[in-house]
């Protein structure tokens, strides 16, 4: 049979044992801390949104109110009702249906 030699110095099993993954989470906490400190800054930007949509949304809502407090005419530029007269409902079954619907 023939006989493999490993050689392995002591110096080797430390760096291998030791610090090696002493490397590996020093390198793994750098990458969270970084993650950390973008998810802080994603979260301030979105607290700032939110805090500018609520003060105009409170502009508009004060707006609203004093629009509502004179006495001003208001014409609406956009009819907002739908006529059901010109939609009349669908008939089911039979021949003719959709031509008496729209008779």
């Amino acid at each position: 049979m023939i006989a493999i030699e490993i050689k392995l110095n002591l110096l080797w099993v430390f760096v291998g044992v030791i610090l090696l993954p002493l490397v590996g989470f020093l390198f793994r906490s750098a990458q969270i801390t970084k993650a950390k400190s973008k998810i802080q800054i994603l979260e301030r930007e979105m607290l700032d949104n939110h805090a500018e949509i609520l003060q105009l949304q409170e502009k508009i809502a004060s707006l609203q109110q004093s629009d509502a407090d004179s006495n001003a005419p208001v014409v609406p530029l956009k009819e907002n009702n739908v006529n059901p007269s010109k939609y009349p409902p669908k008939e089911s079954g039979g021949k003719g249906a959709a031509l008496k619907s729209l008779l």
